[in-house]
C-alpha cells in the first residue's frame, strides 16, 4: 500500500510570489494552488471573439481575458474566467494590479474537462459576487450560449442555440450575435462529447 501525498497549503503570499517566479497560472482556493491548462485554439478564437465584441461597445470600461485573476474570496479564492468585463472605478485605477474585484460580466469558454466545475461550483460562487450581473457558458463544441442575469432576488437563466441569435444584454447596452461569437469556428470537425 503507497501512502497519498499530502497536499501542499499555500499562504496567500506564497501563493502570489509562486505565479511571480513561474510562467503557469494557478487558481487558489482555501491555500492550495491548482495550475491551470493550456486551452485549445477553437477555445482561444471564442475568447478572442468575445472580447473583441466587448471592446467595441464598451470602451469606457475594461475586457480581460484568462490572464487576469478575479477574487471571489478576499485571500482565500481566485480563478481566471476566460473572459471579463468591469466597469467599475477600483478596478480601472491601476493597470499594474493583476485582481478584478468587481466585475460586471463574466463569460467562461466551456472545455471538457472544466465544463462541470464552471456550470457548477464556479458559477455558485460567482453568483455571489454583488457586481455581477451576467454570466455566460460558451460552448466549443456547438453554437451553444446559457446566460445568466441577475434580477432582484433570483437568476434569469436563457439558452441560445442557432447562429443567427443574438444575446441581448441590456443592463449593459451589448449585443452579442452567435455568429460573431463562433466566427472563424468550424463546427464540421467537432468531437462529440
Amino acid at each position: 500500500m503507497t501512502a497519498l501525498e499530502e497536499p501542499k497549503y499555500y499562504t496567500f503570499e506564497e501563493y502570489l510570489a509562486l505565479e511571480q517566479t513561474q510562467q503557469v497560472r494557478y487558481q487558489y482556493f482555501e491555500g492550495q494552488v491548482f495550475a491551470m491548462t493550456g486551452g485549445s485554439k477553437r477555445h482561444n478564437t471564442i475568447a478572442k471573439n468575445i472580447i473583441f465584441d466587448l471592446d467595441r461597445q464598451k470602451p469606457d470600461c475594461q475586457t480581460y481575458l484568462n490572464d487576469v485573476k478575479l477574487e471571489l474570496q478576499a485571500q482565500s479564492y481566485y480563478v481566471y474566467p476566460d473572459v471579463m468585463l468591469t466597469c467599475d472605478e477600483d478596478d480601472l485605477k491601476d493597470d499594474q494590479d493583476s485582481i478584478v474585484r468587481n466585475p460586471t460580466l463574466v463569460v467562461e469558454v466551456l472545455s471538457p474537462t472544466t465544463a462541470d466545475y464552471d456550470a457548477n461550483k464556479k458559477k455558485r460562487r460567482y453568483f455571489a459576487l454583488p457586481t455581477l450581473q451576467y454570466y455566460l457558458l460558451v460552448s466549443q463544441e456547438k453554437p451553444i450560449v446559457e446566460v445568466y442575469e441577475r434580477q432582484s432576488n433570483f437568476w434569469k437563466y436563457v439558452l441560445y442555440e442557432n447562429l443567427e441569435d443574438t444575446i441581448f444584454l441590456e443592463r449593459l447596452n451589448i449585443q452579442l450575435k452567435l455568429e460573431e461569437i463562433y466566427r472563424r469556428v468550424n463546427f464540421s470537425e467537432s468531437k462529440e462529447i
